[in-house]
């Protein structure tokens, strides 16, 4: 017999009992929500949590899509890898700066050495696009912020 836990989702006011370790993605499967632009990211015990997320405790759950503050930045930040990934694949000596947001949207200084022109543009994007359709999976790398600085200034220095 499988051990369950209960998941309580906000977002229909049901509870329902999972197995324990599924993802965010399986919970959010076993309640059958419509969300027109499906969830990026839920809210779990009121801390954001991307859905590969893997529930061992019952929990409340809100899951969260692109139209909400949270689900939005956690889509920007996908897009950001999408390009980044896009940009390595067709200029692998490139680098990639997303800075300041600007309006309604980001500054992103691609520096291939040239000015970045429309068919860049238009390989980039299409780029993305395969990368997309062939559902490219991104992994999660975790380093102390002291160690990434220090590598990036001396790269950079060198």
């Amino acid at each position: 017999m499988k051990q369950v836990i209960q998941i309580r989702c906000k977002n229909n006011k049901k509870t329902q009992k999972v197995e324990i370790g599924s993802t965010l993605f399986d919970v959010f499967s076993s309640f059958d929500l419509k969300m027109p632009h499906g969830p990026v990211s839920a809210r779990v015990n009121n801390k954001v949590e991307g859905m590969h997320y893997r529930v061992y405790n019952s929990k409340d759950v809100e899951f969260l899509d692109m139209t909400t503050a949270s689900g939005s930045r956690a889509y920007t930040r996908t897009l950001f890898f999408v390009l980044c990934k896009a940009v390595q694949d067709i200029y692998p000596a490139t680098d990639v700066v997303i800075d300041i947001p600007v309006s309604n949207g980001f500054y992103v200084d691609i520096r291939l050495g040239r000015p970045v022109v429309d068919e860049d543009v238009n390989i980039i994007r299409r780029r993305m696009h395969d990368n997309r359709d062939t559902q490219v999976r991104f992994g999660e790398f975790r380093a102390h912020r002291r160690y990434l600085s220090e590598r990036h200034f001396r790269s950079d220095a060198a």
